[in-house]
């Protein structure tokens, strides 16, 4: 007899209402694609009205459910507000969140402008506290809900190549240690929100730009999406807090030639 869902640790997303931001390219885009295959029901939220109308439309001619569309910055309070309001009165809920919207380039801390650094700032942390504050009412009311934060290595460690993008992922892992520690305490009331965070490895996403990267090294979007899908499968009960993934592509020479650009373009 063929294994089920269940006996791999996993349940169904089918019919989960799922708000991801920066859906319109890379791993959010990505995920969007892989979540509506497997029945999900979609927000997704990006700056681009061009590019989710393109992504829409993508997926309802694939015969999926077209996604709820939600134009606007993670960097504004009230267009994040306003995202979690159309899930709400498209479906009535809201069971997750992938925090997946950030920005990222190199730069040299001496010569890197208060604009680069706030828009940076602003979009990978501020972003993330919006929308996860104006989620937190509505799943506390309906006791359970997933949280989902796309992080980085950089989180962990510095990063001479794109220093403020590395600043902005320790904060968003202080931001999510310290929520966790809070969602254990609503449990007590009967409050089951799960949070997540994923670290993916070096990916083939917009990211990067024109920049010369070894991108033949990376793993792709697509990849990372699985991974994503995994993490919000997970059965209801189990709490996958994090999960950090590490591509191996290619053998020792692709790996070489990624470790001697990353430590070509440190400063």
């Amino acid at each position: 007899m063929d294994l089920t869902l269940a006996d791999y640790g996993f349940s169904s997303v089918r019919d989960k209402v799922v708000l991801i931001s920066g859906a319109s390219s890379g791993i959010g885009r990505a995920s969007a694609m892989l979540l509506t295959r497997a029945g999900a029901c979609l927000v997704v939220m990006a700056r681009s009205e061009q590019r989710l109308v393109a992504l829409a439309a993508e997926i309802a001619g694939l015969g999926y459910a077209e996604p709820t569309i939600v134009v606007g910055d993670v960097r504004d309070e009230n267009a994040c507000k306003g995202a979690v309001e159309r899930c709400l009165e498209r479906f009535g809920r809201v069971d997750v969140l992938v925090n997946n919207a950030a920005v990222g380039f190199p730069v040299d801390i001496g010569s890197c402008s208060t604009e680069e650094y706030q828009r940076t700032m602003q979009t990978n942390i501020d972003g993330a506290f919006y929308l996860t504050r104006a989620t937190l009412a509505p799943m506390r009311e309906q006791q359970s809900g997933h949280i989902v934060m796309i992080s980085s290595d950089a989180g962990s460690h510095g990063s001479g190549v794109a220093p403020i993008y590395s600043v902005s992922k320790h904060a968003l892992e202080g931001f999510t240690a310290s929520l966790r520690e809070q969602l254990e305490g609503w449990r007590k009331q009967g409050v089951y929100i799960r949070l997540t965070n994923v670290w993916p490895g070096t990916v083939a996403s917009d990211y990067w730009g024109e920049r010369d990267v070894p991108r033949h090294t990376f793993m792709t979007c697509d990849e990372m999406a699985k991974f994503i899908l995994q993490v919000i499968a997970c059965q209801t009960m189990a709490n996958v807090t994090d999960i950090r993934v590490q591509q191996f592509k290619h053998g020792a020479a692709a790996d070489k030639a990624a470790a001697d650009w990353f430590e070509k373009h440190k400063r």
